[in-house]
């Protein structure tokens, strides 16, 4: 796999050496930021890589010719980290120009990337919108929602470490034609059963003619109601917590 991170901040070299849990062998991370100490930064944080080799350029992340000699389309996945030395808008600010150009690039592209972006202000995640189903915002927000269901229910937590740990279950998207018959209705009832026998638990399904809809959340639904009909096509995928 071959990722970029355009931006950098303290969480760099933590991400960094998370991917290397997932990726296959020989995948390439690129960095680019206009932070005169990444390399470094990475050398002394992101630990030891077996799977990844990392590259690092400095330049500035909004320059549009910057990222068009960077041949982005080439790349499977698209990170945007804010800088944490700006105020929070400046840095919000600069990823949101960044987003423009990746989005506009990616319009352009037969085989879109998927962008991962961080907001640092919740208020500006609205104006950095998802675009497609496989962009997504980061944001505090997440990690005060997880915060607060920890607090309510401290049970969860080995929940949370087993889907954010490389070797525990994880979240899928698989097909959904694997799990019941396309092209006539079923219910979600079916499709949690057909889980089941699989040894996984499905929590929702992503309906592919819904992707470019924002009022339904482009086609993604989870915990939908089980006796609710469906009709499913072969480019559908239902969502899965499962392991490998």
């Amino acid at each position: 796999e071959k990722c970029l991170v355009l931006g950098w901040n303290r969480s760099g070299a933590t991400i960094i050496r998370e991917l290397d849990a997932y990726v296959a062998k020989g995948s390439q991370v690129k960095v680019v930021s206009d932070q005169q100490k990444t390399a470094e930064h990475i050398r002394l944080y992101a630990g030891n890589l077996s799977n990844q080799t990392v590259d690092v350029e400095k330049g500035d992340t909004t320059d549009r010719a910057l990222l068009e000699s960077l041949n982005i389309p080439d790349y499977d996945h698209v990170i945007v980290l804010a800088y944490n030395h700006l105020k929070p808008q400046e840095a919000d600010a600069k990823t949101l120009v960044t987003l423009l150009h990746l989005r506009d690039m990616a319009e352009k592209d037969e085989t879109p990337f998927s962008i991962v972006s961080e907001m640092l202000d919740l208020r500006n995640r609205e104006l950095a919108e998802a675009a497609q189903v496989d962009d997504f915002i980061v944001s505090e927000h997440l990690v005060s929602l997880m915060m607060a269901q920890l607090s309510e229910n401290r049970d969860l937590l080995p929940v949370f470490n087993d889907i954010f740990d490389p070797e525990g279950a994880e979240i899928y998207l698989k097909p959904i034609g694997d799990y019941v018959e396309t092209g006539r209705p079923v219910n979600f009832q079916t499709v949690v059963a057909a889980a089941r026998q699989r040894g996984e638990t499905a929590i929702g399904y992503r309906l592919l003619r819904e992707s470019h809809n924002a009022e339904k959340l482009y086609g993604v639904h989870t915990n939908p109601k089980k006796s609710v009909p469906v009709n499913f096509t072969a480019d559908d995928k239902v969502i899965v917590i499962a392991e490998g």
